[in-house]
């Protein structure tokens, strides 16, 4: 009654999550942001509850915080060049890396949306992102070249960015992608010196580089989370919701009158089902006849049913033929008396 989904998609949404694991407390809310992302995105209530089901399980997000995971993925979609479905698919791939070097799920949305924007692919996108992460939190724990490299490239010493990539891993990657950015053909040497020369991953952060301030800009907006109520509340708004939600009340109103009656539909059958089995027997006895009759029976009952207008027609014909005969003769008596008062009238 509350948001323009049908009853019969909540269950859907709902049958999903218990599947995937969404506990009881927090099964309605998961209804909430699911079927609010399949009227406000481009991602169905089927894939929504999925990915983001399996998101929340894989980088260990509370329940209760899906919804704002939701909500920075609208928010991301509705200010970059990229889809809610392009976001969530770049999320779903680096989910893994992310957990294990600490992102926050507004972290993954934003960078997922950077290399999104750029048209990278999720599939190459994900796997140079995920890389690239591993072999920062592998440096960040051995220190050696790799860790001196890395910390080079962002600007800082090697303490600062392993304190950094340890508090903030989020920022630690961006503050990489941006001195990228500053070395312009050196960062070919630097991702090769890295071990990152493969063509997917050197194009898709080479991409990244080059798009300015974007992926700083995609973190910092997959950190809001209060887009999806918004947008959820100007759909909703619409005449066409309305109407939807009016319609669902009476089918609310209808589910709940059948639940009412129900007893006393029940107890109707039982009342019925000795006439019930006999149209049962009656049927069954039709069967059981050799086919020449059965054909007969229904040629017969066929030209019955044919014939039921035309008796009706002609029925009605004979006494409107009727009528029309009665008026006749009625008008006949009359102008015969007509004809006899004149002929006595002297002229």
């Amino acid at each position: 009654q509350q948001i323009p989904v049908t009853v019969n998609e909540l269950n859907r949404i709902g049958e999903l999550g218990g599947q995937l694991g969404i506990g009881i407390d927090n099964l309605v809310a998961f209804e909430t942001t699911i079927a609010q992302l399949a009227v406000t995105t481009d991602l169905t209530a089927d894939s929504a509850a999925l990915a983001f089901a399996q998101i929340a399980n894989v980088i260990q997000l509370p329940q209760d915080q899906i919804d704002n995971l939701g909500a920075a993925v609208v928010g991301l979609g509705n200010n970059f060049a990229t889809t809610e479905s392009s976001i969530v698919d770049f999320i779903a791939r680096i989910a893994g890396a992310g957990q294990i070097v600490g992102l926050s799920a507004g972290d993954l949305a934003g960078i997922g949306t950077a290399f999104a924007s750029l048209k990278v692919e999720a599939e190459a996108g994900g796997t140079a992102i995920q890389k690239v992460l591993l072999d920062m939190n592998a440096a960040a724990l051995q220190g050696g070249d790799s860790l001196r490299l890395f910390a080079q490239t962002a600007g800082l010493s090697v303490g600062e960015f392993r304190d950094l990539f340890q508090r903030d891993a989020g920022e630690a990657f961006t503050r990489f992608v941006e001195g990228l950015t500053s070395q312009g053909n050196r960062a070919f040497e630097t991702l090769d010196a890295l071990g990152l020369a493969d063509q997917r991953l050197t194009r898709a952060f080479l991409s990244a580089a080059g798009a300015g301030d974007l992926l700083r800009r995609s973190i910092q907006q997959g950190n809001v989370d209060t887009a999806l109520a918004e947008e959820a509340e100007k759909r909703f708004a619409t005449r066409s919701s309305d109407l939807r939600e009016f319609f669902q009340r009476i089918n609310d109103a209808a589910i709940s009158l059948g639940n009412g009656l129900a007893p006393a539909l029940l107890a109707a059958t039982d009342v019925l089902d000795p006439f019930i089995a006999k149209i049962g027997q009656a049927a069954q006895f039709f069967a059981d006849l050799p086919r020449p009759i059965q054909l007969t029976a229904l040629a017969v009952t066929g030209i019955a049913v044919a014939a039921g207008p035309a008796l009706f027609a002609l029925g009605q014909l004979i006494t409107s033929y009727g009528i029309v005969k009665a008026a006749a003769e009625t008008a006949t008596v009359r102008i015969l008396a007509m004809n006899a008062a004149l002929a006595a009238t002297p002229l």
